[in-house]
């Protein structure tokens, strides 16, 4: 059966133009698999609270984690991703064409910290 390990980075580059975020980590599996990643970021301003969600898909190969990485741009208008503290919450996914299954790293929370780039 089909086994996802999922890591997150503990920080994460903010564009401070943009104020857009990429994350990241990596991904290991027991057998090949099309990995489905997605999460959500949230930050806790000083006046404000801002997210943003992310999905991206990672071609995973067993024998060594596989680097991911998504853009995430804060779903409040006005009030982009700055740099400081702020919760990745994610969670992978991938069928298991052998058997009628599908591999679930259940939803994992981190406090990372945004870095300005």
């Amino acid at each position: 059966m089909l086994a996802l390990e999922l890591t997150t980075n503990a920080t994460a580059p903010v564009d401070h133009h943009s104020g857009v975020v990429t994350v990241g980590g990596t991904i290991t599996c027991t057998k090949a698999a099309s990995v489905t990643v997605r999460g959500h970021v949230i930050q806790y301003q000083k006046h404000a609270e801002t997210g943003g969600t992310y999905t991206t898909s990672v071609a995973c190969t067993p024998g060594a984690p596989v680097a991911w990485s998504a853009q995430v741009e804060s779903g409040e208008p006005g009030i982009p991703f700055e740099p400081g503290a702020a919760t990745l919450r994610s969670r992978a996914t991938a069928t298991d064409l052998d058997y009628p299954a599908t591999a679930d790293t259940g939803q994992q929370n981190t406090e990372i910290t945004l870095i300005k780039s």
